[in-house]
């Protein structure tokens, strides 16, 4: 069967979109995959890290047993860097897209 260039030329399209869905399923998978295993490690090591539990304080069921008292400053210096960092990308982003669209 001969196909015309369009023909042709829709046809590598549509493959290349089932290659690209294939690929994008099979990286989703593995990302998935290694969460999981993380997530799981994560809270294994949260177990081990915490104690017996039993019997213990009630700071170490919280998860603050892995804070001294003087710590608290770095984690809030921490959390506000995280979210200055997530909000200018974003707000770049933004702009940019705004400007680019004449809005």
């Amino acid at each position: 069967m001969k196909y015309t260039s369009e023909q042709a030329i829709t046809e590598i399209k549509r493959r290349s979109r089932e290659i690209k869905k294939a690929r994008e399923r099979k990286l989703t998978k593995a990302l998935t995959a290694v969460t999981c295993f993380i997530a799981i490690a994560l809270v294994g090591e949260v177990g081990l890290l915490s104690g017996p539990g039993v019997g213990g304080d009630l700071a170490s069921s919280y998860g603050s047993f892995m804070l001294t008292p003087e710590s608290g400053i770095y984690v809030i210096i921490s959390v506000v860097a995280f979210l200055v960092g997530v909000s200018i990308p974003l707000l770049i982003k933004k702009l940019r897209n705004k400007g680019a669209h004449g809005e």
